[in-house]
């Protein structure tokens, strides 16, 4: 989510209209989604596509938070034997992926969500996560600085001093000095 943040605030600086910087987003969002490893496998990618399953924040945090959800944890319906799967579902009619954690990540690494392993990267995929999410806030405090140090000033109007009247212009209306006005004062009942 701070990855996410931090690109949205990123996207505001670098468009002038709201839309287009809220449409960045939704394109940077569906772009992590897509290249994330379960829809399109990273190896399948073309090279140049390749480099959003590297800055993909849904990659990291998914293989992350699934490892930290099933390792550890025993599953009912599949016992453990010493088959080459390491695993057999005899009552299941449906697909089984294995009777621990660490069968089912193994299992889900070679066919569903090929970005999963069976090995504990949390540190790693956490500090890519942060990192992701360090340039994007890098970047969104540089191009702020940039814009808002451009070397264009606002400068006082070409009609003169704005002492006696602080206010624009109004639908059309000439100033009025505070005296004309109490002087004109209509009682309305």
């Amino acid at each position: 989510m701070f990855s996410f943040e931090c690109f949205a605030q990123l996207s505001a600086v670098l468009s002038l209209r709201p839309l287009l910087g809220m449409f960045s987003v939704v394109q940077f969002w569906f772009a992590s989604f897509l290249f994330g490893g379960f829809l399109v496998p990273e190896a399948d990618t073309p090279w140049p596509l390749r480099a959003f399953a590297y800055v993909s924040p849904i990659k990291y945090a998914v293989k992350a938070l699934g490892n930290l959800e099933l390792t550890g944890t025993v599953w009912k319906g599949a016992v453990t034997d010493a088959s080459l799967r390491g695993f057999q579902c005899p009552a299941s009619t449906v697909g089984c992926y294995g009777a621990t954690g660490e069968q089912i990540l193994e299992t889900m690494s070679g066919s569903i969500f090929q970005s999963m392993q069976a090995e504990d990267e949390m540190l790693k995929d956490c500090c890519c996560l942060l990192g992701i999410a360090l340039v994007f806030k890098l970047l969104f405090y540089i191009v702020a600085v940039t814009k808002c140090y451009d070397g264009k000033e606002v400068k006082s109007s070409a009609l003169g001093s704005s002492t006696a009247n602080p206010l624009p212009k109004l639908m059309g209306s000439t100033p009025v000095s505070p005296k004309q006005a109490a002087d004109s004062e209509v009682n309305v009942v």
